[in-house]
């Protein structure tokens, strides 16, 4: 078993060739959930599989090494399955769910998995996720971080123009709402100079002011 993904990413740790045989040498949990230091956080074995979308090795490490799905970095409180989220590596989001992981943990700064998949500039593979914890997993498509960001801030800011089509598409309330000292989502495109993204939600809040916007109000996310 390898783990390419890390090499040169390991800081005042074992070298992952060590870590590799510990894993075939079925050794105690305790060694695989040991945090690694990397960039003032510590991450697990199953962090660094999750963030790379390597589902062999989280299948082993979970199922073969009974390392908890949702087992957490030391500072900044990330889960598995948030790494897997920004990373846009949805058939390993699926297998966490499956295996216990919650899509609301928090982290430090309050963001949860679907924050976590609004984030990421994968484009369509976000989005896949950010349509599957909403669909099914009944994620809360209006929850915020720290009461002040929206999802379609965070599309704003990855530069995700396919999420925030679907946003605009599906959640159009989010391009109007607006909190006190926050940017509107219009105002944060703007202030970016992301034009193309700024049209689509200038459209979406016009749209909303026509027919179509009254048919908006009427519907709710599924």
């Amino acid at each position: 078993m390898k783990f390419p993904f890390v090499k040169g990413r390991l800081d005042n740790a074992e070298e992952w060739s060590e870590i590799e045989r510990v894993l075939k040498a079925g050794k105690p949990l305790e060694y695989l959930i040991r945090p690694i230091v990397w960039e003032g956080d510590q991450y697990t074995p199953l962090h660094y599989a999750a963030e790379a979308g390597d589902l062999a090795v989280v299948k082993e490490l979970v199922e073969n090494n009974n390392i908890p799905a949702d087992v957490r970095t030391g500072r900044c409180k990330r889960t598995p399955l948030h790494l897997a989220a920004l990373g846009g590596h949805l058939d390993v989001v699926k297998y966490l769910i499956n295996h216990h992981a919650e899509w609301g943990v928090l982290d430090i700064d309050g963001s949860n998995g679907l924050h976590y998949a609004a984030s990421g500039v994968k484009k369509r593979a976000n989005t896949a996720i950010v349509s599957y914890m909403i669909n099914e997993l009944g994620a809360d498509a209006k929850s915020l971080i720290r009461e002040k960001f929206n999802l379609l801030h965070l599309a704003i800011k990855a530069t995700n123009v396919d999420l925030v089509r679907y946003i605009v598409r599906e959640i159009p309330e989010l391009t109007s709402e607006y909190k006190e000292n926050v940017s509107s989502p219009l105002q944060f495109a703007e202030f970016k100079d992301e034009k193309e993204i700024a049209d689509i939600i200038r459209k979406s809040l016009q749209d909303q002011q026509g027919p179509c916007g009254q048919l908006h109000k009427n519907c709710s996310i599924s």
